[in-house]
């Protein structure tokens, strides 16, 4: 009987410790992370906004406009900035606000991030001519951000001629000169300009020997004076990025330590940082604004409002509690920024962290977010939002693609509708309209472009449809409308602007442009639920 007793023992011990066994990686969570995953944000913002989730209720279907217009007003369109006006730089230089909390319009203010074991991909050959067109058709003067995630587990080599494939995707562990070099050379060939990321995990040396290299590569490719780099960023998100349990004094050390040997080797680099993300309030951020802030030309940051792992949904992104939280953010870190003289750069960003959930990432909701996002970034500081994708990319990257095709995605189509307020620069002037809440989730923008036209941007991203009267302000006798829009808020694969998607050399052009009648400045519209219409008066 004792022995039956002990071999029993025995037997329910082996099978409870099997059953732990089996439960563990659940319990603990130890499955493996690959370093490069198809994410390019598998170490995502731990606290991100979202990490606390919103709960919102499902999306209410589509209602008309009924009843009397609502009576939107726009406000004092004098020039704020006099003469200083005419003098907006693509290098971020000069004020961001503007006499009176006008904010100006900085050219490429909706620009790209990618993944920096991405770079490649982005530039195979077989797509060049097609990708050249899609970011044209965004204005010239924006910026290709190269950091993420992958810049920590990214190598270097210095002397390596190994350039970047021609034909087909290949994830770069180890980036090279030419590689660097073929980047440069495609941004300088569109007007635009390259952030470059270097890695906390290097030496010091390793980290200025690229650094160096790159600014020499700018340098012989902008003989016209046009150089193709903007600035030198050091890290990514090391709140995440550098081993675990590292503290802030920690990050500064290492940051220090890569910024002195860089400015040793070329006093005369632009430095972008401290590019964090993920602490309450974002203490690191302010805490480097305050201690660094006198040894940088651009305070950056990153801002991803939701994580996937808590399943938002469509109406999530474009609940108004989730667009005040990001707007208390920005306003954050502006503040933080704007006591240092540093014009903010939100230099990677997007609807969700993680990886993103096609049925949101890939509707028309997220058009409408990314543009309301864009205008709303702006007028509360930003001088620019680089929005996290690539080639492969995921559901909310820009575009998407492989070596034998290239399409764009919905967070692109907001991009482009955007790309019409501001095609001529200008400031963001104050509207007088409802505020944004759940009964009245429409956000009106308003935009004095240097062409002299007005232009404002009516975004609607609630279920009901709105009758508007917009008053100019301004003797204006004739007005147009585009839309953006969908035939439904969850639509992925039918959204347009001005009636037009993009066409297959990556080119687009507007095709429905409504015609307005003007009466003393003022000019009446509807806009339906889940769409974008944009006014221009002139």
């Amino acid at each position: 009987m004792l022995k039956f007793c002990q071999k029993y023992l025995n037997l329910r011990i082996f099978t409870w410790m099997l059953t732990l066994l089996l439960l563990m990686p659940v319990l603990i969570d130890i499955s493996p992370v690959p370093i490069f995953a198809d994410s390019p944000r598998d170490k995502a913002s731990a606290g991100a906004i979202a990490s606390k989730p919103i709960k919102v209720p499902d999306l209410a279907p589509a209602r008309p406009a009924q009843g009397d217009p609502i009576n939107i007003v726009v406000g004092n369109m004098q020039n704020p900035a006099g003469k200083n006006e005419q003098t907006e730089e693509a290098n971020l230089s000069g004020p961001d606000s503007l006499t009176g909390g006008y904010k100006r319009v900085r050219p490429g203010f909706a620009s790209l991030s990618l993944e920096t074991y991405h770079v490649c991909n982005f530039l195979l050959d077989s797509n060049q001519a097609k990708m050249k067109n899609i970011i044209k058709n965004l204005g010239p003067g924006g910026t290709i951000r190269i950091g993420g995630a992958s810049l920590e587990a990214t190598g270097w080599d210095s002397k390596s001629t190994r350039p970047c494939p021609k034909a087909e995707l290949e994830d770069t562990a180890t980036v090279t000169p030419l590689m660097i070099q073929k980047l440069l050379e495609f941004a300088h060939s569109i007007g635009w300009k390259v952030i470059w990321g270097v890695s906390l995990h290097m030496t010091p040396e390793q980290a200025a020997e690229e650094a160096l290299t790159t600014l020499q590569l700018a340098e012989q490719i902008g003989q016209d004076g046009n150089s193709p780099l903007l600035a030198i960023a050091i890290g990514n998100e090391p709140e995440i990025d550098m081993p675990v349990g590292t503290t802030y004094s920690q990050f500064r050390a290492t940051w220090e330590a890569e910024y002195n040997k860089i400015k040793a080797s070329a006093s005369h680099a632009v430095i972008e940082g401290p590019d964090t993300c993920c602490t309450e309030n974002d203490q690191w951020f302010t805490n480097f604004m305050q201690d660094e802030g006198g040894k940088i030309q651009i305070a950056a940051n990153h801002l991803y409002p939701t994580n996937a792992k808590d399943h938002p949904t469509i109406g999530t992104i474009l609940s108004p509690e989730l667009r005040q939280e990001m707007i208390d953010w920005i306003d954050r870190l502006h503040s933080a920024s704007s006591a240092q003289g540093l014009p903010l750069q939100l230099a990677e960003t997007n609807s969700m962290a993680d990886s993103p959930i096609p049925e949101v990432g890939k509707a028309l909701g997220q058009s409408l977010w990314t543009a309301d996002y864009l205008f709303f970034a702006l007028e509360h500081g930003a001088v620019g939002l680089n929005f996290h994708g690539g080639i492969r990319g995921d559901a909310t990257s820009p575009m998407h693609g492989d070596a034998h095709s290239l399409v764009v995605q919905a967070t692109y189509y907001g991009m482009l509708f955007f790309r019409q307020a501001t095609t001529s620069g200008g400031y963001s002037i104050p509207v007088q309209a409802p505020p944004v809440s759940d009964s009245f989730n429409l956000a009106v923008h308003a935009i004095h472009g240097r062409d002299g036209k007005l232009y404002v941007a009516l975004v609607n991203k609630g279920a009901q449809g709105y009758k508007l009267q917009v008053v100019s302000g301004r003797p204006y006798l004739q007005a147009q409308c585009l839309r953006l829009q969908a035939p439904s808020v969850d639509n992925q694969d039918q959204i347009t602007v001005a009636g037009a998607g993009i066409r297959d050399d990556g080119s687009w052009s507007a095709s429905q442009i409504e015609q307005l009648p003007v009466t003393d400045g003022m000019a009446f519209v509807t806009v339906p639920a889940y769409s974008a219409a944009l006014l221009t008066f002139a």
